[in-house]
């Protein structure tokens, strides 16, 4: 044998033994500690989990993580799935199809369902049983200036925010080709009607879905194409926020700072306020603010009255953006709401935690999340339950 190739051979014989680093990559690869799964709980947050039955996903994007929340038995139960950069998620309510956004380059989208089963070897039916973990089954690729960042289905299309070209594309991951913008609004349109693609001149970055695409919203940092770029520290910010209507492709309300997360939900439109750390909703075009949680907001969900609402750390780089937020320091975490009793009920705070994006729930009965529970390695991780290793 050649001087050396057994080593070599040895060493390949070794490698990608870890199921985690076949369906995505190892923890630390994307910064994780075991303190990234801290949490502090407040008020009665577990309760409303265990209450209305769901799972919370939650986008944690600069630290490359996908958490799940749920409550077993009286206990909050975490698990995650590294990824790289989340962003954007989306829900198919009537198929549980799960589809996440990530933004490194070549951005890409990921389809999760709930396993389904597998064999018995090593998993007996009592632990597989009310788990079913969420499992990736496709990807798709976009190389390109995309920039992914909100995900939402009407209807049953997907549909995908293009901040890098300021719109929204209709996303087919059966297809291999890649897709074109279907909406943009018309502060970006060329006076031949054709879109400006040439930069990211707007931050278009969430959908509020309607029933159709013209009954939906879309936040945007400016209503116009301005000399400096967002991601550029004079980017103007205070109050030229906007939502534009699919309808018209025009300015709905304005006055916001950088605006995120927008939904529509029992007749009204609501939003995060990000850079002025609040969480409101739409009026006659303008913002009403119901709660300042001195924290970067972005991520939103409902579920019947509750409005999950995801607070994150600002980037030292870019504080500038988040004008209205004073607090020295600023929480990661997610905030249960009341939307009808206009108050806050309970809270999870990440000590270690940087940024959430989106957040998402899922009904409990369908999985309590994914397959992976503890960066360090024990005993219900999925080397252990969910895989046979055989060879």
């Amino acid at each position: 044998m050649m001087k050396g190739l057994d080593k070599i051979i040895e060493k390949q014989a070794k490698t990608i033994r870890d199921p985690l680093e076949v369906i995505s990559f190892k923890p630390e690869q994307g910064g994780l500690d075991a303190r990234s799964l801290e949490y502090r709980i407040e008020g009665r947050f577990k309760d409303v989990l265990k209450e209305h039955k769901i799972t919370l996903l939650v986008s944690r994007e600069y630290e490359n993580l996908m958490l799940a929340l749920s409550v077993r038995g009286n206990q909050l139960y975490q698990s995650f799935l590294p990824m790289p950069h989340p962003t954007g998620i989306a829900i198919h309510r009537k198929t549980n199809s799960i589809v996440i956004a990530c933004t490194r380059n070549p951005n890409k989208l990921v389809e999760l369902k709930p396993m389904a089963g597998c064999t018995e070897r090593k998993l007996s039916g009592s632990t597989f049983a009310g788990h079913r973990p969420l499992m990736p089954v496709r990807e798709k690729y976009y190389p390109g200036s995309y920039y992914f960042h909100d995900l939402a289905y009407i209807g049953n299309r997907l549909y995908a925010n293009s901040v890098g070209i300021n719109g929204i594309i209709k996303a087919d991951l059966s297809s291999p080709e890649t897709e074109t913008l279907c909406w943009f609004p018309e502060a970006t349109t060329k006076k031949n009607g054709e879109p400006d693609l040439s930069a990211n001149h707007l931050q278009l970055n969430s959908i509020a879905a309607g029933r159709t695409l013209q009954a939906s919203y879309f936040t945007a940092s400016s209503e116009k194409i301005r000399r400096y770029k967002p991601g550029h520290l004079q980017f103007p910010v205070k109050n030229t926020g906007v939502i534009f209507s699919g309808k018209t492709r025009s300015v709905a309300a304005r006055g916001l700072t950088r605006p995120h997360s927008a939904k529509l939900h029992k007749g009204r439109l609501w939003v995060n306020n990000s850079g002025a750390g609040e969480f409101g909703y739409i009026e006659k075009g303008n913002f009403k603010p119901l709660l300042n949680l001195q924290s970067w907001t972005r991520g939103l969900c409902f579920h019947e009255d509750i409005a999950f609402i995801g607070v994150s750390r600002i980037i030292q780089k870019y504080k500038v953006y988040a004008p209205g937020i004073t607090h020295e320091i600023p929480r990661c975490g997610i905030v249960a709401f009341d939307t009808k009793s206009e108050k806050v009920v309970g809270s999870i705070t990440f000590p270690f935690g940087n940024q959430i994006f989106a957040v998402e729930w899922l009904p409990s009965d369908v999985s309590s999340g994914f397959p992976h529970t503890s960066i360090d390695g024990d005993s219900d991780s999925i080397n252990n339950l969910y895989f046979s290793a055989t060879h």
